[in-house]
Order: C-alpha cells, then sequence, then structure tokens
C-alpha cells in the first residue's frame, strides 16, 4: 500500500514538471524595461511569457552608447555621455561652474547665483591744457567673453590756448609673471569743444588667459591725449601726451569656457556713421567709422561738414564769444556777429594856439566793428571840431585838410582826404567828419589805443616895418593836432 501511495506522488510531481516546461502557469514579469530608451519592450504569450527587447530605427540617445558624431553630449545625452556635473572639469575657480549652453555643450560659465556688480573707478585726470572727469567701470566678476571695461570722459576744464582737445587712446596694462602686459587697447579719437562735453567708449580684454582665473591686485590705466595749441599769427600745434591713472583696488577676471557669440543684430550702436560688425569668433563687436559722414567723429570739411552742418563732429557753432560777440548758423555757416546794444563812447580834446582855440569831440561805436578787407563795413569814427576862441588877427579860421588815425605802434588804420564843407569860420562854427577805419585783428575782440591825428591850415595877418612904415600880410599856415583815445573796444565779426 505504501509503495502504491508512493508511486501516486512521483507521477504528480512528474506531471507538475513536465507543465512547467512546457510552459503551463507561466507569466510575464511586471515590467520588462532594460533601461535603453533606444529599445522597444514588451512580454506576451506569443513571446512565451518571456521578455523581449527590439531596437527602434534610427534612434541612439539613451542606448548607452556616447556618440559625438551624432550629436551627444552630456547635456542632451546624460545616460550615454554622463552628467554634466563637477566631475566633468578640473575646476579651479570658485566662480565658475559646469552650465548646459544653448546648444547643448557641457561647458564652465560664471555661477547663475554669483552676483555681478559694476565697479567703478574715477578721478580728474590733468591732461597738459585741459582737465577731464575720467570714469572706468569693471563688472566684478569680470568675464573676459562677455564683459567690456566702460569709459565715460567728461571735459571739465580748458586753456585758453588749447583747441580740440581728445582722448584718443586708452590702455589697461597690468604687470603679469614679472612683464608688463597690454590687457586691452581702445581707441576713441572724439574731440570735446565746450566743458560738459562727453565721450563714451568701451574696451574688451584681449588678453588669452590659460587658465579660469585670475586676479590683478594693482593695474593702470594709460590714459593718451591729443590737443592743438594756438598762438596768435603762428599756425597751430598738435601736441600730444599720456597719463597713468593707476588701479590698487583687487580685480578678479574669469576665463569660462562658455561658448558666446556675437548677433550681428544686436550690434548696431544707432550711429549711421558706423559699420557694425561682429568680431570674429568672440561675442563683441566692432563700429568702424565710415569716412565722409556726419558722426564719425571727424570734421570733414570736404564733405560739406562744419559746426552748423555737423555738430556732432564739428562742435557746437551757438555759443558766447568775449564781451560783445556771439556765434550762431546763418545760411548753413557758423558766423561771429555782435549780440549787445552797440553804445556810442565820446572823447573830448582841445587845440590851443596863439590865434584861435577849437575843440574836438570824437564820437566811436562801442563796440567798434571793423572790417580787415573794406572800410565800406566797418564802423566810422565821427570827429566834431568846434572853434571856441580866435584872436583878432585871425583872418581865416583852420580848414581841415586830411584826417589820418593811428594805432598804438604808429601803424596806420584810416585816412579821410577832406575837400569841402572842412572850415572853421566864426565863433562857435563847428565842422564834423567821418573817418572809416580797417585793419586786420589778430582776436575776434581786442582793446586798443588810436591816435587821431588833424591837418589843417588857416591863415593870420602879420604886421611888421618896412622902410620906416608899418606893414601887414597875411600868412598861411599849416599844422596838425593829434590826441590819444584809449581803451577802444574793437570787434572783427563776420556779419
Amino acid at each position: 500500500m505504501k509503495e502504491v501511495k508512493c508511486s501516486i506522488v512521483l507521477l504528480l510531481i512528474i506531471a507538475l514538471a513536465v507543465l512547467l516546461v512546457s510552459g503551463c502557469g507561466n507569466k510575464c514579469p511586471e515590467t520588462c524595461d532594460d533601461g535603453n530608451a533606444c529599445t522597444t519592450d514588451y512580454c506576451t504569450k506569443e513571446t512565451n511569457n518571456l521578455c523581449v527587447h527590439d531596437l527602434i530605427t534610427d534612434c541612439h540617445v539613451g542606448n548607452k552608447k556616447c556618440e559625438p558624431e551624432l550629436g551627444e553630449t552630456k547635456c542632451n545625452a546624460p545616460a550615454d555621455c554622463g552628467k554634466c556635473g563637477i566631475t566633468t572639469f578640473n575646476i579651479t575657480s570658485s566662480y565658475l561652474e559646469p552650465w548646459c549652453d544653448e546648444v547643448d555643450r557641457c561647458v564652465l560659465a560664471v555661477k547663475q547665483s554669483e552676483e555681478i556688480t559694476p565697479q567703478p573707478f574715477s578721478k580728474i585726470l590733468s591732461l597738459s591744457g585741459f582737465k577731464v572727469s575720467f570714469k572706468a567701470t569693471f563688472n566684478q566678476i569680470f568675464n573676459i567673453d562677455e564683459d567690456l571695461i566702460v569709459f565715460e570722459i567728461e571735459l571739465t576744464d580748458i586753456s585758453t590756448n588749447t583747441i580740440e582737445p581728445q582722448v584718443s587712446k586708452i590702455q589697461y596694462i597690468a604687470t603679469i609673471n614679472r612683464k608688463e602686459i597690454i590687457l586691452g587697447e581702445t581707441n576713441v579719437e572724439k574731440i570735446m569743444f565746450d566743458i560738459g562735453d562727453k565721450a563714451t567708449d568701451e574696451m574688451m580684454i584681449s588678453y588669452e588667459y590659460p587658465g579660469q582665473e585670475f586676479e590683478l591686485k594693482t593695474s593702470k590705466l594709460k590714459v593718451f591725449y591729443e590737443y592743438k595749441y594756438r598762438t596768435a599769427g603762428r599756425d597751430d600745434e598738435i601736441k600730444r601726451g599720456s597719463v597713468d591713472y593707476s588701479i590698487v583696488s583687487p580685480l578678479i577676471f574669469v576665463n569660462p569656457t562658455k561658448i558666446v557669440e556675437c548677433v550681428p543684430a544686436g550690434c548696431d550702436d544707432g550711429n549711421p556713421a558706423t559699420l557694425d560688425l561682429c568680431i570674429e569668433g568672440t561675442a563683441f563687436c566692432k563700429h568702424e567709422r565710415v569716412p565722409n559722414r556726419c558722426q564719425n567723429y571727424k570734421c570733414e570739411s570736404a564733405a560739406g561738414e562744419n559746426k552748423c552742418t555737423c555738430p556732432q563732429d564739428c562742435g557746437k557753432c551757438a555759443r558766447s564769444y568775449g564781451d560783445y560777440l556771439e556765434f550762431a548758423c546763418s545760411d548753413g555757416e557758423c558766423m561771429s556777429q555782435i549780440r549787445t546794444n552797440v553804445l556810442t563812447k565820446t572823447f573830448a580834446s582841445e587845440k590851443s594856439t596863439t590865434y584861435f582855440t577849437f575843440n574836438t569831440e570824437s564820437s566811436m561805436n562801442q563796440p567798434f566793428k571793423i572790417d580787415s578787407i573794406t572800410t565800406t563795413k566797418s564802423d566810422k569814427i565821427e570827429i566834431t571840431a568846434r572853434l571856441t576862441d580866435d584872436h583878432a588877427d585871425l583872418v581865416s579860421g583852420p580848414k581841415f585838410n586830411m584826417i589820418e588815425v593811428f594805432g598804438q605802434n604808429q601803424e596806420l588804420l584810416g585816412t579821410e582826404v577832406l575837400t569841402s564843407n572842412n572850415a572853421l569860420g566864426n565863433v562857435g562854427s563847428y565842422v564834423s567828419f567821418e573817418v572809416p577805419l580797417s585793419f586786420i585783428m589778430e582776436e575776434l575782440e581786442e582793446e586798443r589805443t588810436i591816435s587821431p591825428k588833424l591837418y589843417y591850415e588857416y591863415t593870420y595877418k602879420h604886421e611888421y616895418w618896412d622902410g620906416g612904415q608899418k606893414k601887414t600880410e597875411n600868412i598861411l599856415d599849416r599844422d596838425s593836432f593829434s590826441y590819444s583815445l584809449s581803451k577802444i573796444d574793437f570787434v572783427s565779426p563776420d556779419k
């Protein structure tokens, strides 16, 4: 009986084993995911409840193979190439971190949490002939691939003889490994004509540092300048020089591997006189100045530019000059003209002789307008001579023949020949004359002393004895009278 039971149990075990082998009672697992994004994972009765992993055509991301030739990177295929993280780089800068850029490149970039603060340095620079307020601003931290040093320059003072001052160039210089190196340079070349005029510019760091970060404890900006020195009677002399502006505060510069490319549309500086281009291989722009175009910072008379047609390049026209003049645009030209009310200044003098006395009143406009080319556009001195006393022997009073006007160095400034209505008769009679002046002035406004000289003749009765008889005769005599008129203000405007 026991043997029968054992046989039955054995048969049951054999039957169960046959069922297992034949698949009866087998089930698919809960998941067939093999971790490969490029396979379709499934299990069905048709697969005898076994997992099947079919490859997806043209799929490569997630196939656990890093395939750079197919565009895979640590940013778009981390499962195949590994994550973009701190293990990717040997990071030696505390200001940089791994970053996936816009085109899925794993690069070193400035930390997103890093606060970037503009750090300005400013100083009044005394440049021979003029002074400027000079300001340079560095980002801290300074990314040499993206940041620019920004300069602001304002004219604060200018000497009398200084014409068209400008900062021509700026260099940023530091000593690295015991060698003085120019880290960046920019040509400014923008003339500042009047106090308050400003010039701005930017500078990229062109120094190729091999590491990720460097600190400059000291550095300097070398500022180059030039101007015209004007001396009366001489050609303008161009003077040049430079000054150093030391920066003693430490500055930190970083050199990330993040590739930043210039976008041409972002280069437009709004200036129609520049050609705005990308600097190849950088994030920066360049602005090439177009010749013969207003706003290229050069006053080009050949292109018809002047203070009225292009004040940006040639300077503003409208301004006051001295005590009496102003400049204003007229028919497209910047011209000087009298801005104040013209007053009259009168000087009195007297000439006394044995036979008569006359006085003069000389009236002049103040300011007195001079045209160096023609007397027709110059003002005139009005001279009135009046007979105030005469002697019984005076036959005919003074007759004025000519008036000359001399300068303080005895140079002839004007003359008038008198042919009619030029004689004094009885006491109280008078004659008036106008004398035009014309001479070359070194400045638009000058104070001078002048001396009119009046040439005249008169006749008097002379008594004498001849052979015991008393006789008389009329004597014609000639003389002149000079006097000075001091502190006369002369102007020589264009109109």
